[in-house]
């Protein structure tokens, strides 16, 4: 006979969602415990309280009520003198007249959805007996003539209008009643109206907590409306008492808040339940509750940190130092919980990661500094090889057949130079291409160039970055050498010592004016050279290069010479990178 082998429960108790839950149930369950006392002790305050709350909301809805009437009030000021407004009254012409109330029927109509609680605007021209509108589009045709009736009654009653003068007051329209402002200029009535039903039902909509009853009272208790029908008249509030008790079978909170408008208050009924009594005999047991729920609120902070709060803090503590650039940091997984020890083999796995994605980001990193290098190499001197190209074209008119060769074999050597796209070369290739540079200057600029080496043997084979003297050569020819007239240039390299390390020395200088104060001013800013011809690349190509290569350990200096008084730059570079 085969015994039933009854499976053991595994509870995880060290599992932290195991832990979560205790912690929350055992919350929730004194937390009950406390609510379910204090709320019957509380049951003596609520009738205040909840007055308190439900008029606040009483009044915001009965502010935006008025805050809609005075904006159409303000509307109705603007349109007295408004052009539409005075044709409709003077006017003799037909077709100016029908115009003119064409004109403001549309004007009213689309300013009529932007108050919301409006249900009518109205001008009235009683000489003329012109009524003109707009309505809602919920209001039928045959309300809309209810309306209009309703006003042209209001406007011969001259006792109505001297009542409420300046004030909206209540109106009732075959069993429908309205919230009216009749405003008037000369023999022109103007106005609006507002359904009291369409604004409850609006307020209903927007949701009003516990009221169970909303309408609208005269200052007399009358209800404008029959949703109040078993209280004949209310007794509305003072300020002196935020509420009263109304009803004999049910009873109701009765809470109202006064216009500023007009006349009128808006009012609320809350069904008053019975509050119980005698709650005294229970305070004491509620002080216990009180100290029980601190001796509880201890021991979970206790078990919180041991089982949450330090393991977390080691978390973090391992993730800041991984943020400042420790890679090696790593975590212990012992005597946490289940989540912690998958947290901390993950954090591991993760600095592993870091670290080899790190490797393979600098390595990427260089590949792009290389292609970008060969980019700002090829950037040089476009508008150089179109001055060659004409110098070869004039040589070819004037038929000096071995200048033409001389001049294309120094540009093929320069072409070749510029193209093999090294980030670096040796320095005497440098000094020979500007050499071959100047040759080709000279072949443009006859017997005007005259250029001055003073290089170290010692310093010709180190390694600099292509063009780095002659984009300098480059700028006197460009600014400063005129045909006829002797420019000097002159190049000195040699080896130095800066901050204990082996550097090169690069100066390049000439006899011209030398750098205008701005441009020095740029320069020595580091600040991108504009002027009438646009952006000068040369300067700062060379700039952007240097920083590539060298990161901060080059430096470059400009100054205009204290012989010569022409352009200076001084140039360091660290021998090895």
């Amino acid at each position: 006979m085969k015994m039933k082998v009854i499976k053991k429960v595994h509870i995880p108790t060290k599992s932290i969602r195991f832990r979560i839950i205790f912690v929350v149930f055992s919350i929730v369950f004194v937390l009950l415990l406390i609510l379910l006392f204090s709320n019957i002790y509380a049951i003596n305050v609520v009738r205040k309280q909840a007055a308190g709350t439900n008029q606040k909301m009483l009044k915001m809805y009965m502010n935006r009520v008025d805050d809609v009437f005075k904006n159409v009030e303000n509307y109705w000021v603007g349109l007295q003198l408004s052009e539409n407004m005075a044709t409709i009254e003077y006017t003799d012409n037909e077709v100016n007249y029908y115009t003119a109330q064409a004109r403001m029927k549309r004007d009213m109509e689309n300013v009529l959805p932007t108050y919301g609680f409006i249900d009518n605007l109205f001008v009235y021209f009683s000489g003329k007996d012109t009524f003109i509108d707009a309505v809602k589009f919920d209001i039928s045709g045959r309300e809309q003539k209810y309306i209009r009736k309703m006003i042209k009654t209001a406007v011969e009653d001259e006792t109505t209008l001297l009542n409420n003068k300046g004030k909206w007051f209540g109106m009732e329209v075959n069993g429908d009643y309205y919230l009216v402002r009749i405003l008037r200029v000369n023999n022109i009535y103007m106005g609006g109206c507002a359904k009291v039903d369409k604004l409850v039902q609006k307020f209903r909509s927007d949701g009003f907590g516990e009221m169970e009853y909303i309408t609208f009272c005269d200052n007399s208790g009358k209800e404008y409306g029959n949703s109040l029908m078993e209280f004949k008249s209310l007794l509305l509030n003072d300020q002196n008492k935020p509420y009263n008790i109304v009803g004999e079978g049910k009873k109701f909170l009765l809470l109202s808040a006064n216009s500023k408008c007009g006349n009128y208050s808006m009012v609320a009924l809350i069904r008053d339940n019975n509050i119980l009594e005698g709650l005294a005999s229970i305070q004491h047991f509620i002080r216990l509750l009180y100290l029980f729920q601190v001796i509880f609120l201890m021991v979970f902070i206790l078990a919180m940190r041991n089982w949450i709060i330090k393991p977390m803090d080691l978390l973090i503590r391992a993730m800041k130092s991984l943020g400042s650039g420790n890679l090696e940091v790593r975590l212990k997984s012992n005597k946490v919980c289940d989540e912690y020890i998958i947290l901390n083999n993950t954090f591991d796995t993760m600095s592993e990661q870091i670290k080899s994605l790190k490797i393979d980001i600098y390595e990427e990193k260089e590949q792009r500094q290389k292609a970008e290098l060969q980019y700002l190499k090829l950037q040089v001197n476009p508008h150089f090889y179109i001055n060659c190209l004409n110098v070869i074209h004039n040589l070819s008119l004037m038929e000096k057949n071995n200048l033409v060769q001389e001049m294309t074999t120094y540009l093929g050597n320069h072409l070749r130079y510029t193209m093999e796209g090294n980030s670096l070369d040796c320095l005497y290739k440098e000094i020979n291409y500007v050499k071959n540079y100047l040759r080709i200057q000279e072949l443009r600029f006859l017997n005007s160039i005259v250029c001055s080496f003073d290089i170290d043997n010692s310093t010709l084979d180190v390694m600099v970055p292509p063009l780095i003297i002659q984009t300098f050569i480059e700028n006197t020819v460009k600014y400063q050498v005129v045909a006829g007239e002797i420019t000097e240039i002159f190049i000195k390299v040699n080896s130095c010592i800066y901050k204990d390390t082996p550097f090169i020395s690069i100066e390049v200088w000439d006899s011209g004016e030398g750098y205008p104060d701005h441009i020095l001013d740029y320069l020595k800013n580091k600040k991108r050279i504009f002027d009438e011809k646009g952006e000068h690349f040369g300067i700062y190509n060379v700039r952007q290069r240097l920083n590539l290569i060298y990161q901060d350990m080059a430096i470059i200096s400009f100054a205009n010479h204290e012989l010569t008084g022409g352009a200076y730059v001084k140039i360091l570079i660290p021998q090895k990178i």
